[in-house]
């Protein structure tokens, strides 16, 4: 009993802890529940590094649900799996992403010091800028205007014979000027509106000469012109008289480039042209019969440096009206340079 007792009680101890360490080989139910468990760790195992961060949570609901050592075991491998194949996935781009090369960038600091150097650079810079393109664009228009009056001429003396001959009534009025312009200029050039009598506003626009004074009441720009548009939007005002001493028979023709907008001055957008069909001054000869800028005739040595000067009301300086700055333009080469008054 004793031998036998001592060879039962040791063989139940064994068979009990074999049971407990290999369960499996006792239960045909425990092994196939134990060997599916093992089995499905075993597939969540080796999707580890293709779960979705969701599936980690989907398992841990499931595992409060099942309860039991087992299942969390289970909860516990699989959610340190997907934290660390999550972490290597991580990783790896992280990797990817330190091996791409580095762009160099600026700091806000730079940026702000760079903005503010191109903006004084800019201040410096961009009013010169703006007159040149100003001077050139003013440049570009009187030379048009001049071009398509000298084309008036020529096809008017077709018809009509030298200017030299062209015809001027005595006097000094409105009915002077517009006799003239219907016979020798309106028929030959496009006008897109007359002002008849000048009756309106846009007529009849005051002008200041360079230096700032009225130019409306001017000798060679008041009521006795007569005014029309070109098709472009260049305003002419053409006057025609005999009064004058020195030219007996004279055509003064004062044209604004850009009709009633600024700044409707004299020597900017405002320039005078003279037509001398008759002179007596000896200095003018040359230029009889001719189409040409206002005081181009006014003669001495320099007359560039003469017409810059302040000598005469008509010269083309600030003190003055500047009816005379077309004519250094002209002699200029069709320049406005930077001793003109601008």
């Amino acid at each position: 009993m004793t031998l036998g007792g001592g060879v039962k009680s040791s063989h139940s101890k064994g068979l009990r802890d074999f049971r407990v360490r290999h369960p499996e080989f006792i239960s045909g139910s425990s092994h196939s529940k134990t060997l599916g468990s093992t089995q499905k760790e075993e597939v969540v195992a080796s999707t580890m590094g293709q779960m979705p961060k969701q599936l980690c949570i989907q398992a841990h609901s499931s595992s409060l649900r099942c309860g039991g050592s087992l299942c969390k075991v289970r909860h516990d491998k699989v959610c340190r799996d997907s934290k660390a194949a999550f972490t290597l996935a991580e990783g790896a781009t992280h990797v990817a992403q330190s091996a791409k090369p580095r762009r160099a960038a600026f700091t806000l600091a730079e940026v702000l010091i760079t903005l503010g150097i191109i903006g004084v650079v800019a201040a410096l810079t961009l009013p010169t800028v703006i007159n040149n393109y100003q001077k050139q664009e003013t440049v570009s228009k009187i030379k048009k205007v001049y071009s398509i009056l000298t084309n008036t001429t020529m096809m008017a003396m077709s018809e009509y014979g030298d200017t030299v001959g062209w015809e001027i009534q005595s006097g000094n009025s409105f009915a002077t000027a517009k006799y003239f312009a219907d016979r020798y200029v309106i028929p030959f050039i496009k006008v897109a509106r007359v002002c008849e009598n000048n009756n309106s506003d846009d007529c009849a626009y005051p002008i200041y000469g360079l230096n700032g004074q009225r130019f409306s009441h001017d000798k060679n720009y008041d009521n006795n012109s007569y005014c029309f548009y070109l098709a472009d939007g260049t305003y002419i005002a053409l006057k025609a008289y005999t009064t004058s001493v020195d030219h007996p028979k004279q055509v003064y023709i004062v044209f604004d480039i850009n009709g009633q907008r600024g700044p409707n001055k004299v020597g900017r957008d405002v320039f005078c042209l003279q037509y001398l069909s008759q002179t007596k001054r000896a200095a003018s000869k040359e230029y009889e019969g001719k189409i040409l800028p206002a005081w181009i005739d006014a003669g001495g040595s320099n007359p560039r440096a003469t017409i810059l000067s302040a000598g005469n009301d008509y010269f083309c300086n600030k003190a003055k009206k500047g009816i005379a700055c077309l004519a250094v333009i002209f002699m200029d080469g069709w320049q406005i340079k930077d001793d003109y008054p601008w």
